[in-house]
């Protein structure tokens, strides 16, 4: 190689590194070594809304990357001016225009380290200026689609935006998403939505927002197509849709089909849309009508069988556990067969259970079930075999009936004095009538709404006239949101429930059966107080049960973050030998607490403890009846 060449060839490799040098430095804004790296704080100045201050903070570059040091000023230089641009985008989206940044860099005093780069200190100063209101809301479709659209928008009730409020342009684009479900209520499945227009108006910092949007075809619902099933029928399907072939489509009703398929629990994704349109050909007049297209429903099923263990735990009955083998979905058309066994100290029960939906008729359930139960209480020894029977009448989508029948065969024996020497051997058919209402928002964590719920049962003793009996129940809870946060979720609730029931016998004394009684206090009812300890007691403090209950329940409930929460509650107990269902007087008890909630996956854990505000002694003796305080863990709030 001659001398020229090879001088040509050095000089090329010379520039070559300089420039991946350089390149590195422009790509890289640390120092791969690590020596010598700059150090730095962040200040931000002029925001007061502590919000937006958050936002700013979470999304400065400088501040998620500051223990990667940058090792040039250069360097330095590109976060800041990142750092100045997503702040004026965010500050923008809130409506701050005019909002001007300047940015102050001052040096510290150099640390002890004389090899380090002294420290410096960044400080956004931040000028908002006036925030800018809107001044008008307007949506815009084509002149053709505005002749067959035969309605007047309002679009401050489709957007829910309003006139002469903050600008946000996070909630501006939340609006697109109820232009669109506006319109799919009314027929328009395919509707489309471009980026809203907004002309801003520097001298009276106002905003004119425009929505433009493109109707599509109007759609009504054609017949449905269903994939995905491979072990659940497809009338079973059928069976939960929400609307009637023919129908204007309505994505709320689509939305309701969604949520009466995940119910069932034995699909776990529903996908819903109608086909590509096909125009109609007809000459009527309506342009915007088409041929009903096909529904698409696809589903997901989920496994059909699950082994399920569980666990509770309170200072009156100890520790529990459950066992569980469930089949969701046994003939393919979500008959649910459960076998369970649960032991406890005072309670062991194996049951077996088959739950047929859409017997005869879509809004009817058949429940069919078998169980023993072994019982030692405080008041009481139990041994119960039992088979029920019982029809579910789906009234509305909030309201069930139900009726059945009952017939158990009952050995029982009171630990209570005046009811030692007497032993109970019954037989009793009865009949089980009533109602259950639920308009909460949530079957394990309601935040809003309430339900209902009552019961009568009428026994017949196969044996003994005198042990008829009539068994009345009724329950009602309430739940009142009191604080909401940005996204619209409760963070503080006031919850209360109140429960009552009365017993109708001839001779109640003598021959109401045990365990057929009412008690009160526990884990299940009022949890400052021992299992079954409210009401009556004998001369050595054992419950005697009464004929008569009253259970009041109210809690504060709040949620600090998204998986832990807070309960405050106060509740009030009477168990009584004679008269109705009251909530005053000598015999009603008192008790207060507090318990921790961890919100998981399979709904709210909860830890309580309850203090009795009435702790009683038995005459004579000095030790307590009640004790100073209860523990319950569970899985779900307590009403």
């Amino acid at each position: 190689m001659s001398n020229s060449r090879l001088f040509v060839l050095l000089c090329v490799v010379t520039i070559l590194s300089g420039c991946d040098n350089w390149l590195k430095n422009q790509l890289d804004d640390t120092d791969p070594t690590g020596s010598n790296p700059l150090l730095y704080d962040v200040t931000l100045q002029g925001i007061e809304d502590s919000k937006i201050l958050d936002e700013l903070n979470s999304a400065s570059k400088l501040k998620k990357i500051v223990f990667n040091k940058p090792s040039t000023e250069f360097a330095l230089q590109k976060r800041i001016d990142s750092d100045k641009n997503l702040f004026l985008k965010i500050l923008h989206k809130y409506g701050y225009f005019d909002a001007q940044i300047n940015i102050k860099i001052a040096e510290n005093k150099k640390s002890n380290n004389t090899k380090q780069k002294a420290k410096v200190r960044i400080i956004f100063q931040i000028k908002t200026y006036s925030k800018y209101i809107i001044k008008d809301i307007s949506i815009e479709m084509s002149i053709q689609e505005k002749e067959g659209f035969n309605k007047n928008l309002d679009s401050i009730t489709i957007t829910r935006l309003n006139k002469s409020t903050d600008l946000n342009l996070e909630e501006i684009q939340n609006a697109r998403s109820n232009i669109i479900l506006y319109f799919q209520k009314l027929g328009y499945p395919f509707v489309s939505t471009h980026n809203p227009i907004g002309y801003i108006n520097s001298k009276d910092k106002n905003v004119r927002i425009i929505f433009p949007i493109k109707l599509g075809p109007k759609t009504f619902f054609g017949k449905v197509n269903i994939t995905g099933n491979k072990k659940i029928k497809k009338q079973f399907i059928m069976n939960r849709i929400q609307w009637i072939e023919n129908d204007l489509y309505n994505q709320e009703k689509v939305n309701n089909t969604i949520t009466e398929l995940m119910k069932t629990q034995i699909i776990s994704q529903v996908k819903i849309q109608p086909s590509e349109p096909i125009k109609d050909n007809s000459d009527s007049a309506d342009t915007t009508r088409i041929s009903s297209p096909h529904i698409e429903i696809e589903v997901e099923e989920t496994p059909m069988k699950s082994v399920s263990i569980g666990a509770r735990y309170s200072t009156s009955t100890s520790f529990g556990g459950q066992l569980m083998w469930n089949h969701k979905n046994l003939f393919g058309a979500g008959e649910s067969l459960e076998l369970s066994a649960r032991n406890a100290i005072r309670e062991q029960i194996i049951q077996t259970s088959l739950k047929i939906p859409d017997f005869m008729h879509p809004n009817y359930t058949l429940n069919l079930r078998q169980q023993y139960v072994k019982e030692k209480t405080r008041s009481y020894k139990a041994k119960v075999i039992g088979s029920y029977l019982d029809i579910t009448y789906k009234f509305t989508k909030n309201l069930r009936l139900i009726l059945g029948i009952i017939y158990e065969t009952i050995k029982t024996r009171s630990f209570a004095e005046e009811l030692k020497t007497h032993k109970f051997s019954v037989q009793h058919y009865g009949l089980n009538s009533g109602f259950s209402a639920d308009y909460s928002n949530d079957a394990l964590n309601p935040t809003k709404g309430f339900k209902l719920s009552s019961n009568i049962k009428p026994y017949w003793s196969r044996n003994d006239k005198s042990s008829n009996i009539i068994d009345w129940t009724s329950q009602g809870s309430i739940y009142l949101p009191i604080i909401q946060n940005q996204f619209k979720n409760t963070n503080f609730v006031i919850a209360s429930n109140l429960k009552v029931g009365m017993i109708l016998m001839k001779d109640f004394k003598n021959e109401a059966v045990p365990n057929r009684r009412f008690y009160s206090g526990g884990p299940n009812s009022i949890r400052s107080y021992g299992y079954q300890k409210i009401g009556p007691l004998d001369i050595n403090g054992v419950p005697i049960g009464g004929r008569s209950l009253t259970e009041w329940i109210v809690e504060m409930r709040s949620q600090f973050t998204d998986t832990v929460g807070a309960v405050a509650f106060f509740e009030a107990g009477t168990v009584m030998k004679k008269g109705s269902p009251i909530l005053t007087g000598t015999d009603t008890m008192y008790g207060t607490g507090l318990g921790l909630r961890y919100f998981s996956s399979m709904g709210p854990v909860r830890c309580d403890v309850g203090f009795p505000l009435k702790r009683r002694r038995i005459p004579g003796n000095s030790r307590p009846i009640d004790s100073a305080f209860q523990v319950v863990i569970s899985i779900g709030q307590s009403f």
